[in-house]
């Protein structure tokens, strides 16, 4: 769904369930950000300002994200450097690296035990694993962290909505009633008018002494029109709190709007580079890695034969001054078979490749959320100098 049309479906339905399902139910993007940001209301100073500061907000979160994303590229493309000097071995070298590559393999076979846990977590998974192994229960921690915050965020914008949608209710009624009552008002107005002229026509005219039922009548109209002026002071004053309490309730509706979709991009992309779909799933995922490194080391062990191949493999791929020379301990097949070495450098190129939408992603969020501080500032001259002010303080994070 585009912008524009993400636009219009808030135009047309502004009910309580379609406003949550336009914040979760969609894919987090630059488009899901920015229109939360076109709808930030800024018709107060206060509002122009807390509108700034979300802008702000919302670049420090992605150039940490485009930061951790670049790194991560960077990583990529030196594991791609390593298999790419693998391929382009002298013969010699090659030939060397292949005898004790296979001999690895073979022995590797004759043991069918070790294949209890390996057969149970994905390669892709494990080599994932493998190269963040000390941050992983880190990693794992904070995704939960970050999963329950958005739960909590969940529950915290089903209420605000509910409020919100109340308090503009509220509003429309008293609107309603401040209407009337104003009509009200001119009603007894004119009639006081009408009354006091009857009561001097009267007055001047009358030897009956019907001017002191007029002046009884005007003193009740007098006393209508000073009640119904006093309901109406009461009507705009409680018209003007709900106004305050619903823009308060809209201003942290979008603070919380935006910092839910900062920590939905880092989920998102975490569960995409360890292939799960929460941190529970990752966590089970890394005991079972775990068991099959420990099976690895122990078959290593008892294995004499495949242990010195192994060293033998090691000392050889130390020589090349590989980035990680100790991933391909767990790759050996792809050495001596080109089409798995294929199948490896397919998935970095794929994980480069949502690297790399990641980066520019964040970087056009980044952009479009400082065009709209220029916007901001250049739409409104008389308070730019109080926006920059208070944006300043953001110099150094930015």
């Amino acid at each position: 769904m585009g912008f524009f049309d993400f636009f219009k479906k808030r135009k047309k339905d502004n009910s309580y369930e379609s406003n949550l399902e336009l914040l979760f139910g969609s894919a987090v993007n630059e488009e899901t950000i920015r229109s939360i940001q076109e709808g930030q209301e800024r018709k107060t100073v206060e509002q122009k300002i807390h509108y700034a500061e979300n802008c702000c907000e919302q670049v420090i979160a992605c150039s940490k994200h485009m930061e951790e994303a670049t790194h991560e590229y960077n990583e990529v493309n030196k594991y791609l450097n390593d298999i790419h000097t693998i391929e382009n071995l002298p013969d010699d070298l090659k030939k060397e690296l292949d005898y004790y590559a296979k001999r690895v393999v073979v022995l590797g076979n004759e043991k069918t035990g070790f294949k209890k846990y390996s057969s149970e977590i994905p390669e892709k998974a494990f080599v994932t694993i493998q190269t963040r192994e000390k941050e992983m229960p880190k990693i794992i921690k904070t995704m939960a962290e970050d999963e329950l915050y958005c739960e909590n965020v969940k529950k915290d914008l089903t209420t605000l909505e509910g409020e919100k949608l109340e308090l503009k209710y509220d509003r429309r009624n008293y609107a309603a009633y401040v209407n009337a009552m104003r009509t009200l008002t001119l009603i007894g107005f004119f009639t006081v008018i009408v009354v006091a002229i009857m009561m001097m026509y009267s007055y001047f005219n009358s030897e009956n002494g019907s001017g002191m039922s007029i002046l009884i009548i005007s003193i009740v109209a007098a006393i209508f029109v000073t009640i119904v002026f006093v309901a109406n002071r009461n009507l705009l004053y409680k018209l003007k709190v709900i106004e305050l309490k619903l823009n308060e309730i809209i201003g942290i509706s979008d603070k919380i709007k935006l910092k839910y979709v900062n920590v939905r991009v880092k989920l998102d992309y975490e569960y995409n580079l360890y292939d799960v779909n929460n941190a529970y799933e990752l966590g089970q995922r890394y005991k079972t890695y775990l068991k099959a490194k420990k099976e690895q080391e122990a078959f290593a062990k008892t294995a004499d034969t495949l242990y010195h191949s192994m060293n033998s493999l090691t000392e050889i791929l130390k020589k090349l001054n590989l980035h990680d020379y100790s991933v391909w301990n767990s790759q050996v097949g792809a050495i001596i078979d080109p089409k798995e070495m294929t199948e490896i450098k397919h998935m970095l190129n794929e994980r480069r490749q949502r690297l790399r939408d990641t980066i520019e992603s964040n970087k056009k969020m980044i952009d479009n959320s400082r065009d709209r501080i220029k916007k901001l500032v250049y739409e409104d001259k008389e308070n730019a100098g109080k926006i920059l002010e208070v944006l300043s303080k953001y110099d150094e994070k930015v």
